[in-house]
């Protein structure tokens, strides 16, 4: 006892030695254990028996004025025990799972728990070591679910690589009975028991809901992700996504859960996880196939593995030399506004940069450009459970585009809730034009007033003043908004609103010629075929990208890949190859 106490001692003064040296140099803060990268190989010496032992008289010392030291000799019997069962589990086993958070009533299930790594199926055993805890006590929900057909021939006979821990339809049925009070979640189900499964009551009573585990202890477990989405967008950039999210949005209240360069694969599960959860009426997007964006092709394909929902994915594609055009020919993220917020003072050119020409640097490979744009076979080859529908950018560009989304809003089974006006104003027209995208919104200041050029909205607060001042229609979606009760007190002086309406006129016209300006002087896709005309080395590498990402494509969807005609050009180029 005296030599604990020295110990202790001892500890608290290195301690505070720690802690005053830290504050000076924060540099010097040790990383949180769980970071280190041998943390579960040094989780072992915690069930040393001489760990253990400590941990006893540690224990007694603690509470010896509750008279702590009294159950000391039945905690050393418990570690003893303890040391016993687990010393067994490294011999018999032959590797040490994961222990943490171990204690002697865990060792109830365990001989039960060892016929399951009896299993000849690999990744089955892996996520039970791995689990160990989690395992022994749920022992009764995960023994069924191991052992039941339903495991055995959708997992264990395929040599899936990531079968789930816990039976992921029993999960989704309980996520389908709404409540977002996890302190009164249990009661709330139980309350529904009569609509719900035998084992379904059983989850409920071990606390098992995707609502009550934590997102990173659901992908440790392999668990699918809740199965909250209708369906799966995917799409290279350049083929309309930002489009097809404006009308999803606008015209049946979708929302697009989608991780562009979202992280590693464990950090995009998470947050994908966590909005399923709490939103509805979900989309689940996917646009990029790297495997170092993902942290490794393992876990990008784990990540897609557990998106299994058995639905359709609606897989924007385009001519694949305007998507090159597309990730070359824009001056991505620059604005050519010098002013954001400008006043009737300004002049345009006070407000707009002047022109600058476009300079473009030919890299001497387009294969980076499989991550994002030419991903189509890649998607196909996971995502074997889904249903494809390929969808081409120019069937939902200009006039085609109402008609291509009731055809759409038919297939995947939504309404449209704006009426065929509304849709010509949000959808028919063009935001990207001239890179206006990264240009707005410019505000307007008049006083108090603000009027603010930005992308079409739908606002009832809102006034569109290009239909009040009765300007030029565009092909752009370029909108003048006011607040209605602003534009009330505007009309009330007629000199201030006479000079406002022709600062907006002129200042709009201006903006319409410089976009169409923008665009002129943007790359052309007759520019990248003359550039793969000239290095062989280029196209040919190209020509087998395509070939195999278009695999599919050309299967399925022959006239869509017909319809390319720069692609067409293209295939000419590469004959003689």
């Amino acid at each position: 006892i005296f030599c604990l106490f020295k110990v202790t001692k001892q500890h608290h003064k290195h301690l505070k030695t720690y802690q005053q040296i830290t504050e000076v140099f924060p540099q010097l803060h040790y990383p949180p254990l769980k970071q280190c990268e041998d943390y579960q190989q040094g989780l072992e010496c915690k069930f040393h028996l001489s760990y253990l032992l400590g941990s006893a008289l540690i224990k007694a010392s603690k509470a010896w004025y509750k008279g702590g030291y009294l159950k000391l000799f039945k905690d050393i019997k418990g570690a003893k025990k303890l040391y016993k069962a687990l010393k067994e589990i490294k011999e018999s086993l032959g590797v040490m799972p994961n222990l943490e958070g171990i204690t002697t009533a865990h060792l109830q299930s365990l001989q039960a728990f060892k016929t399951l790594l009896k299993t000849s199926y690999e990744p089955l055993k892996s996520l039970l070591l791995q689990n160990f805890i989690f395992a022994l006590t749920h022992f009764d929900e995960i023994s069924l679910w191991l052992n039941s057909k339903e495991f055995k021939e959708k997992y264990e006979k395929e040599n899936h690589p990531y079968p789930p821990l816990l039976n992921p339809d029993i999960l989704n049925e309980l996520l389908a009975i709404e409540c977002d009070d996890k302190q009164n979640l249990k009661s709330v189900l139980k309350e529904q028991a009569f609509k719900l499964s035998k084992e379904a009551l059983a989850y409920i009573n071990a606390n098992l809901d995707y609502r009550l585990i934590p997102a990173e202890k659901a992908w440790e477990m392999n668990l699918p992700l809740p199965r909250r989405y209708e369906f799966v967008l995917m799409f290279s950039h350049g083929a309309g996504a930002l489009a097809m999210n404006h009308f999803l949005f606008w015209s049946a209240q979708f929302n697009l859960i989608e991780y562009f360069y979202g992280g590693v694969a464990e950090v995009r599960y998470s947050n994908f996880y966590q909005r399923l959860l709490k939103e509805n009426n979900n989309i689940v997007g996917i646009s990029d196939t790297s495997e170092l964006l993902y942290g490794s092709i393992e876990n990008r394909n784990k990540l897609w593995s557990l998106m299994d929902k058995k639905v359709k994915a609606l897989v924007l594609v385009r001519d694949p030399i305007e998507l090159i055009k597309h990730c070359y020919g824009r001056k991505w993220g620059t604005s050519w506004a010098k002013l954001k917020e400008f006043t009737l003072k300004h002049n345009f050119e006070d407000v707009i940069k002047a022109p600058e020409p476009y300079k473009y640097d030919f890299p001497s490979t387009y294969k980076h450009l499989e991550n994002q744009c030419f991903l189509w076979n890649t998607f196909k080859e996971h995502f074997t459970h889904l249903n494809f529908k390929y969808l081409d950018v120019r069937e939902f560009t200009g006039s085609k585009t109402i008609k291509t989304m009731k055809k759409l809003a038919l297939e995947f089974g939504f309404n449209i809730k704006l009426s065929t006006k509304e849709q010509e104003n949000m959808f028919v027209k063009n935001m990207f034009a001239g890179n206006l995208h990264f240009l707005l919104p410019l505000t307007l200041k008049i006083d108090k007033i603000k009027i603010e050029f930005s992308i079409l909205k739908k606002d009832e607060n809102l006034l569109d003043l290009r239909k009040e001042f009765e300007l030029k229609e565009s092909q752009n979606q370029l909108g003048i908004y006011i607040l209605k009760n602003d534009y009330k007190e505007l009309l009330r002086n007629d000199k201030l609103y006479e000079k406002t309406f022709h600062y907006i006129q002129n200042f709009y016209n201006k903006l319409l010629e410089r976009i169409k300006l923008e665009d002129e002087l943007m790359l052309k896709p007759e520019d990248i075929l003359e550039h793969l005309k000239k290095d062989e080395a280029c196209r040919k590498e190209l020509k087998e990208v395509l070939d195999y990402e278009s695999k599919d494509l050309k299967a399925t969807r022959p006239d869509i890949v017909a319809s390319w005609k720069y692609y067409q050009e293209f295939e000419k180029m590469c004959e003689n190859l």
